[in-house]
C-alpha cells in the first residue's frame, strides 16, 4: 500500500466539492487544471510546474469553501496568494507554491507587456488584480527569482482553457502529485 501524503487528502476534497464549478470559464475548473498540466507536459515543463499548473487555482476553491469577502462568480482575485500559502502549509515545496504565489503577478505582467488577447475571465478578473503592472513594477518582477516560473505557468494556464471537453481524469493526476511529495520526505 502506497503512502498518502497529508495534503492529497484535503487538495482531493476541494476538487470534488468545486473541481465541476467555471468561475466564468468555458470550461469546469476540474477540466482547466487537468488541461494546464498537460499542456505543461507536452511543452516539456519540469514535474514541479506541471503540479502546479495542476493546482494553480486551488485558491479560489477555498475562497469558495470559506465564503471570503470579494469572491463572486469568478472566483476570488487573491486565490495565487491564498493557494499558495495554503499549499505551503499542507507541505508543498517551494517549487510548486511560489509559481502558484505569482501567477497572477505574471497575468498583470503580461497584460502590460504583450498584445495576446485574455480570456473573459481574465480580463474581467484584471483591474480587480491590479491591473497591468507599471514599469516599476515589471522591472522589479523581472527581478524575482521565480519570474521565469511565473511566467511559464501563466501560460500554461491560459493554453489550460478548452471549450470542447477534456478527455482524462483526476486521479491519475493525484496519484502522480502523491509521488511527487512522498519522495521528498
Amino acid at each position: 500500500m502506497q503512502t498518502l501524503h497529508p495534503a492529497i487528502a484535503p487538495i482531493s476534497e476541494l476538487f470534488a466539492e468545486y473541481g465541476s464549478k467555471d468561475y466564468g470559464e468555458a470550461c469546469s475548473q476540474t477540466e482547466h487544471a487537468i488541461s494546464c498540466a498537460q499542456h505543461g507536459e507536452r511543452l516539456g515543463r519540469d514535474e514541479s510546474l506541471i503540479l502546479a499548473a495542476l493546482l494553480h487555482d486551488i485558491g479560489h476553491f477555498i475562497a469558495d469553501r470559506e465564503q471570503l469577502p470579494g469572491f463572486d462568480k469568478w472566483g476570488y482575485p487573491q486565490h495565487d496568494q491564498l493557494g499558495a500559502e495554503r499549499l505551503a502549509r499542507w507541505g508543498l515545496p517551494e517549487p510548486i507554491c511560489e509559481p502558484i504565489r505569482l501567477h497572477v503577478a505574471a497575468k498583470r505582467y503580461l497584460a502590460s507587456h504583450s498584445q495576446r488577447p485574455l480570456s473573459a475571465a481574465s480580463a474581467a478578473t484584471l483591474a480587480l488584480q491590479g491591473g497591468p503592472m507599471s514599469q516599476a513594477e515589471a522591472a522589479a518582477f523581472e527581478r524575482h527569482s521565480w519570474f521565469e516560473h511565473a511566467l511559464q505557468i501563466r501560460e500554461l494556464d491560459e493554453l489550460g482553457k478548452p471549450s470542447d471537453g477534456l478527455e482524462g481524469a483526476l486521479c491519475p493526476w493525484l496519484k502522480r502529485l502523491n509521488q511527487y511529495l512522498i519522495q521528498l520526505v
